[in-house]
């Protein structure tokens, strides 16, 4: 892509919990979370006894994550195989929604279905915190939309937060195109937390400091992740 520009959205958005009531998981090891949809989510993860050598390599599945509605006496559902990320304590996951298959980042297949598919997942979990990235194009792939294409990428991310007690999710909605760069369309805010906290950070969100921290580092992320991760195959074969 070409030298990407910031545009900042004045439209913003608050949610929170009705009654303040502070939710938790219904166990300690799961996370609870805000998915890309917008609905709380518990996650539980089942980790693998690998070598440390597997564990340092990008790619490799190191475990299985689970998730539930939250609040709901469900049982867990496959989310899919946690992969290796970028450092030590990053773990990803990635979904072709189109077809609901899990893609392995490993597999020669797999990142075939990748480079040609039209609405791709992203997880990235690390330090109890989950991020979720969707991206869309209707008439042509993500990763050539992304790599010099005519169209527009619909981005949404929902980036969660976990605090001392409870946590809040910085909601993204952003246009990624190959001449414009990022235009952010639309930031809205999740809050599971104690009415004062609440408001210390909604105070926060009006801060040069927390633009940079939360929403300009989470646009940028958003390209990064299509250049070095999902899109990195179609780049390689491009030189």
């Amino acid at each position: 892509m070409r030298r990407k520009f910031l545009f900042l959205a004045a439209v913003v958005f608050f949610a929170g919990c009705a009654g303040k009531q502070i939710l938790k998981p219904s166990d300690e090891a799961n996370l609870l979370y805000l998915e890309n949809n917008e609905t709380l989510h518990e996650m539980k993860f089942d980790k693998l006894q690998n070598s440390l050598d597997d564990f340092n390599k990008f790619a490799n599945i190191i475990g299985k994550a689970e998730i539930k509605a939250a609040g709901v006496n469900a049982e867990f559902s496959a989310l899919g195989d946690l992969m290796q990320g970028s450092a030590a304590d990053k773990m990803v996951l990635v979904k072709n929604l189109s077809t609901n298959h899990e893609l392995i980042l490993s597999n020669a297949s797999d990142i075939e279905e990748l480079v040609n598919a039209k609405n791709i997942k992203f997880y990235e979990i690390s330090n109890g915190a989950i991020k979720s990235i969707v991206y869309s194009t209707k008439s042509m792939p993500v990763c050539e939309a992304f790599a010099g294409g005519k169209e527009v990428i619909k981005v949404k991310s929902v980036t969660n937060h976990p605090l001392k007690n409870g946590f809040f999710a910085v909601i993204l909605n952003s246009d990624i195109s190959n001449d414009q760069g990022f235009f952010l369309r639309e930031t809205s805010y999740y809050f599971n937390l104690s009415s004062e906290d609440e408001e210390k950070i909604k105070a926060e969100t009006l801060t040069q400091n927390f633009y940079k921290t939360f929403i300009e580092s989470d646009l940028v992320n958003q390209g990064k992740i299509l250049s070095n991760v999902l899109c990195f195959s179609k780049f390689q074969k491009a030189f």
